[in-house]
This record gives structure tokens, sequence and C-alpha cells, in this order.
């Protein structure tokens, strides 16, 4: 008897969508979706691992643009428009740190 192996992937906390950088976590959310694909899948082609992809979707902490930079790649998006994204995402970020909004 045979078995196969396969993977369940669990179900995503939902993003605050009050928080300063919601706009750009559910963005990467959406971009992975529409790609197909799961952080297991991805992290073939990102190059990191599953829990740093799917930190950057998670909407409580802004990720690095490398680690952006990879996600979008290996999603099929356009680097340089989440480049853009990430730099608004960063001002958000950093407005909300100082305690102003």
């Amino acid at each position: 008897m045979s078995r196969t192996a396969f993977t369940v992937a669990r179900p995503q906390n939902s993003v605050d969508p009050n928080g300063p950088i919601a706009d750009f976590a559910i963005g990467l959310r959406a971009l992975r979706e529409h790609a197909g694909l799961t952080y297991s899948k991805m992290r073939v082609t990102a190059y990191y691992c599953e829990s740093v992809l799917s930190t950057a979707a998670n909407g409580r902490t802004l990720p690095s643009w490398k680690v952006t930079a990879a996600y979008v790649e290996a999603c099929g998006g356009c680097v340089i428009e989440w480049r853009g994204r990430w730099e608004r995402a960063c001002l958000a970020w950093e407005s909300r740190s100082r305690g102003s909004t």
C-alpha cells in the first residue's frame, strides 16, 4: 500500500485593514493568488523560506526590498511597479512608527 504525501496550506491570518501597510500586504497576497502559487512553490524561485515570504505579506511588518523583489519576481509581477508600492509603504510605516497618522 503506497501513500501519497501532500501538504495542506494553512490559511493566512487576515490583514488589519487599518494598518499602515495594509494595502501593500493585501496587494502581495493578491499577486500570489493570481499567480496560483503556494509559499512552498515560491521558495524555489524566490530563494527565501516559506515563513519569510508569508511574513512579507502579513501586514504587521514591512519586508525588506530584497524580500519584496524576490516575492514579486516569483509571482511574475512587475518589480518596477512594486518598487514604487514598497517605497510608499515605507513612508506609511515610518509615519506610523513616529506616531503620526
